[in-house]
């Protein structure tokens, strides 16, 4: 079996080596190369001798030429060819070293080659790529995008290309680019657009809302632009993934950041008043504490608990009565369900009033009742 695996290899790598030399002949040799390229390299051992034999820079350097002498089907069996080559974690350098970047982001501007262009920059992302994709001009490609009315599709694709940039490793280092797409107006409202479009229009849109959310500034001057409005009406959408991701990102826009200025909020935060714009959902959002699915129900205990931080939205919060909800979370939900129901409890059971409706909360018939009262008390009371 082993000797068999080895004489399969060794022949794939004798296919590779093939393949590339036929790179320069005839378009007719090159096109069926490029195929054979594009299946060699869905095969997770044969990516390594692609890259070995320098077929990353190779084929980049087909990307590059125009596309009359490299036709656009060409270029998208060898976007497909990078982004197989890119799902191993050591080739993804020598990729990105091979200036692709650049020629991918071109290749967004052929409509027929998005989706495929698309697919492979986001499989460089995760080695750094992000930065990258800023540098060579993705988001002037995304803002042209969003100038278009009635795009959704494409900019669909293209919001997941964003949400891609705007991830990283910390705060500090993805505010750089957080910054340059708050500062496109076009982009900002494209993104909130997308959150009346179709369900994966809303998924992208929204996890992209909750990525720019970095600090009070930016999420206020989401807010203004109707961020929230939007989200709020996806509290009732059908499908149960955009209740959720609606909801993670409603907790991101909501939440407020303490020492950002006099009395723990900035300036343009005070400006805003959370009752009068959230406090119609509130009722919506606690319903969700016993919504359809885990997630749903853990999204909504995270809400809960950015809204009970704030301070300024008490009474509508307390009047929707999320309490016997958020304890019957700490008793049956999962490790991050009862971590978030737990910590909004612990906010908002600061009166003996509150304290024995959480008592109250926990039925007589439950089995180890008093243990679970005994740890309610010790986290939140």
């Amino acid at each position: 079996m082993e000797r068999t695996s080895s004489k399969v290899l060794a022949s794939k790598g004798d296919a590779v080596s093939r393949a590339l030399a036929s790179l320069s002949s005839h378009p007719d040799q090159r096109v069926q190369a490029i195929r054979t390229l594009e299946s060699l390299a869905e095969n997770a051992q044969v990516r390594s001798s692609i890259i070995a034999f320098g077929g990353a820079k190779m084929l980049v350097g087909l990307l590059v030429r125009p596309n009359d002498q490299v036709l656009p089907f060409e270029k998208i069996r060898i976007a497909n060819t990078l982004a197989s080559l890119a799902a191993s974690p050591p080739c993804r350098a020598v990729i990105i070293n091979a200036d692709s970047i650049p020629q991918l982001i071109r290749l967004l501007g052929i409509p027929e080659a998005q989706a495929a262009a698309i697919t492979a920059l986001l499989a460089l992302a995760p080695q750094k790529g992000s930065r990258g994709l800023m540098a060579t001009g993705a988001l002037e490609v995304i803002a042209h995008s969003f100038k278009q009315a009635d795009n959704f599709e494409e900019q669909t694709r293209l919001c997941q290309l964003l949400a891609s940039i705007l991830e990283g490793e910390s705060v500090q280092e993805r505010m750089p680019r957080v910054l340059a797409v708050v500062e496109s107006p076009e982009t900002v409202t494209g993104v909130i657009g997308l959150l009346s479009s179709s369900a994966e229009g809303i998924l992208q849109a929204a996890a992209a809302v909750a990525l720019i959310c970095c600090d009070n500034n930016l999420r206020v001057h989401l807010m203004e632009a109707g961020a929230l409005t939007a989200l709020k009406k996806l509290l009732t959408h059908d499908d149960p993934a955009v209740v959720e991701q609606a909801l993670e990102a409603i907790a991101a826009v909501v939440t407020l950041d303490r020492g950002d200025g006099q009395g723990g909020q900035s300036g343009l935060c005070a400006t805003l008043d959370m009752e009068e714009m959230l406090s119609g959902e509130v009722a919506l959002v606690v319903r969700q504490l016993q919504g359809a699915t885990e997630e749903i129900r853990c999204a909504a205990s995270h809400v809960i608990f950015r809204l009970a931080a704030r301070g300024d939205i008490e009474i509508p919060l307390r009047a929707a009565e999320p309490l016997p909800a958020l304890v019957s979370l700490i008793r049956v939900g999962k490790a991050r369900t009862r971590a978030w129901a737990a910590s909004a409890l612990r906010l908002l059971s600061t009166t003996s009033e509150a304290r024995e409706t959480v008592t109250q909360s926990v039925p007589m018939e439950v089995e180890g009742r008093e243990k679970l009262l005994a740890k309610i008390r010790t986290l939140c009371f």
